[in-house]
């Protein structure tokens, strides 16, 4: 059977890391040895692969190297805290991860896994998400005792750790590993080890064990299997001593009925034989009275089902009647909706041609005006002028009040001006051969001018009447 394997990744403890990582004195003199073992005899089996850009760097030193890339591409500090984010429509608060810009993954791996197997791994993981290795440890000197201390019940955990640099240094944002991508991740690690892959935490709804724990659970599921087999072994005993002495007693029941009934026999009469005669006239009848229980036994069952299957009847009836009415009412809706969204089409249509056609009047209007009046051509040239000016946010006074004027000249009706108005733009439009952009900006200035929001500087500095 293939062996499995499979990579678990969380946040760097840079302050353990690499201690745990390459067997410091200190972190050796301070293990926790009541949780898992450490063998320092198998310690030189332990292979190690530092990416040669992180060379002599620590962690720390990398992780202050990053915080200090984040504030030159984004001008921000690095997010380091969890936050809080609301969603103003619904309400909801979900929680927002601070940056973890270093990670660290323990990849469980084979007696022959090699660090080239694991590089490769790295590289492929770099091409296709982004994230760079910085360090490998593979460790073979970790495990537990079926026995503290008998080398020969020694169980090894076989397993390496790969630190990753988790920031895009172009961006200055983290890379974002979805599930899917965590998934594809665990497919192509056993790949890289020709490995079989584990079976997927949404399949067995487990979440994953650290190392010291992942041993305590094995420790005790194996101390409950043996209690369980000691358990059935002392059933199963139980039962066979159980089992003798049923035949035993039977045994000698059937040695003293044999001696009673000869003694009965011989007398001829008796209390015995009484009690034989008894004994077989409850037998003959037994067969009538099972079959008397059974009879009675089936019509209450017949009964019930009866019940039963009435109940149900009318319960599909009544959901079958309630479907039917709901479908027609939907139907009804439907029929509804249909004839309304045709009356919608309809208006749609209605209005579409009368903005076409008042955009036709707009438009001959124009043409008019430009012959006729001198007035008007002169408030298209102006309007043309501020249109086309790059530094010209709103209209010059004079430009205004020509345009104020135009319009006042021909009607004192608002609406009459808004047509005059319209129609001036559209002259400008085509005379100035004015882009979107322009159009829009000479538009809103007319109207302002229309609806009086330059009255006020038209009559303060100049002396154009209208």
């Amino acid at each position: 059977m293939a062996q499995k394997t499979s990579i678990n990744i969380k946040p760097c403890n840079i302050g353990s890391s690499e201690a745990h990582n390459r067997r410091t004195a200190e972190y050796l003199a301070h293990i926790g040895k009541e949780k898992f073992y450490v063998r320092t005899d198998l310690m030189a089996a332990n292979e190690t692969w530092v990416a040669p850009d992180f060379g002599g760097t620590s962690l720390s030193e990398r992780y202050n190297q990053i915080a200090a890339m984040v504030k030159e591409k984004t001008g921000r500090a690095m997010q380091t805290k969890d936050r809080e984010r609301m969603n103003k429509k619904t309400g909801k608060v979900t929680i927002v991860r601070g940056s973890t810009p270093l990670k660290e993954g323990v990849v469980v791996i084979k007696d022959d896994t090699t660090l080239e197997q694991l590089q490769h791994f790295c590289e492929v993981c770099k091409e296709r998400w982004g994230i760079t290795a910085l360090q490998i440890f593979i460790h073979r000197d970790e495990g537990h005792y079926g026995t503290p201390g008998d080398t020969a019940t020694w169980k090894p955990n076989l397993h390496a750790h790969i630190v990753w640099d988790w920031m895009n240094h172009d961006t200055g944002k983290s890379c974002k590993l979805d599930e899917k991508a965590m998934s594809e991740m665990q497919t192509l690690l056993a790949e890289c080890l020709e490995m079989e892959r584990g079976t997927s935490k949404e399949v067995t709804g487990k979440e994953h064990l650290e190392r010291a724990d992942f041993i305590i659970a094995k420790q005790k599921h194996e101390i409950e299997q043996l209690i369980q087999e000691h358990i059935i072994k002392e059933e199963h005993s139980a039962e066979l001593d159980n089992e003798i002495e049923e035949k035993k007693r039977k045994v000698n029941t059937e040695n003293g009925n044999i001696i009673i009934s000869g003694m009965a026999y011989m007398i001829g009469k008796g209390k015995f034989s009484e009690m034989e005669k008894e004994n077989e006239r409850l037998k003959s009848e037994l067969p009538k009275l099972i079959a008397l229980q059974k009879e009675q036994f089936d019509k209450v069952v017949d009964n019930q089902v009866a019940k039963k299957v009435a109940s149900l009847n009318e319960h599909l009836k009544a959901k079958t009647a309630e479907t039917i009415q709901n479908r027609q009412q939907w139907l009804v809706w439907q029929r509804k909706a249909n004839l309304v969204e045709t009356e919608l089409e309809t208006v749609r249509m209605s209005l579409q041609s009368t903005i076409e056609l008042q955009q036709a009047a707009i438009d001959l209007l124009a043409i008019f005006l430009m012959h006729i009046s001198e007035l008007f051509r002169k408030a298209v040239q102006m309007v043309i002028d501020f249109a086309q000016s790059k530094y010209q946010s709103i209209l010059h006074n004079e430009q205004a009040a020509v345009i104020k004027q135009t319009v006042c000249s021909f009607t004192d009706i608002r609406k009459g001006q808004e047509a005059i108005g319209s129609a001036l733009v559209n002259a400008t439009v085509l005379e100035g051969k004015l882009d979107k952009m322009e159009e829009e900006k000479v538009g809103k200035e007319v109207e302002s001018v229309i609806s009086g929001e330059y009255d006020y500087r038209i009559g303060r500095n100049n002396n154009i009447g209208y």
